[in-house]
């Protein structure tokens, strides 16, 4: 009985020696739960209030080992007690993957940002240069903080926590490897 299960956990894993996250599961579990509001500055001086609308994600376009982010967010800009505008920031990150074992759970590290459009066109010097900093530190800490995917409670997925695999980015797929 004792070979029987050593045998049957032996296949079980050697069926798990890989385990791949798409593209498709990825924003799924981000549109779940990524959610991402916040305040910075100090009101009737510099402030803000900034709000993610959505985010799409890629693995391996950007860079082959990076997921990247494209990022729609609204910021509500009061400067020294002026009217408050919108501001609408159009931004593409990358960052590393990486796995944390005790959690199942994938976080996104070394954030870099790409590319950043500000509209209206006419705000972008005033916003750019002052919002930029404040706003890849608070995503950067998010996503650091909360994950970017994370391993449910199925049988497989239970084997793949037991387990140490790394992460490797191939053909727009996250690999578990053993």
């Amino acid at each position: 009985m004792r070979a029987f299960i050593v045998l049957l956990s032996c296949l079980l894993l050697s069926a798990c020696a890989s385990y791949n996250v798409t593209e498709g599961q990825l924003q799924s579990y981000v549109n779940k739960h990524a959610t991402f509001e916040k305040s910075v500055g100090i009101k009737g001086l510099a402030y803000a209030q900034i709000k993610l609308n959505t985010m799409k994600v890629g693995i391996g376009r950007v860079a082959s080992n990076r997921i990247n982010l494209n990022a729609k967010t609204q910021a509500i800009l009061s400067l020294l007690n002026q009217p408050e505008q919108t501001v609408f920031l159009d931004m593409s990150f990358s960052a590393i993957p990486v796995y944390n074992q005790k959690e199942g759970a994938i976080y996104l590290k070394e954030l870099e940002l790409n590319k950043m459009t500000v509209t209206p066109n006419a705000l972008e010097p005033l916003v750019k240069e002052p919002l930029m900093a404040p706003l890849i530190s608070l995503l950067g800490e998010r996503l650091a903080e909360h994950p970017i995917y994370r391993l449910n409670d199925s049988f497989k997925d239970k084997l793949i926590k037991s387990a140490n695999p790394t992460l490797k980015i191939e053909n727009h797929i996250i690999t578990f490897k053993w």
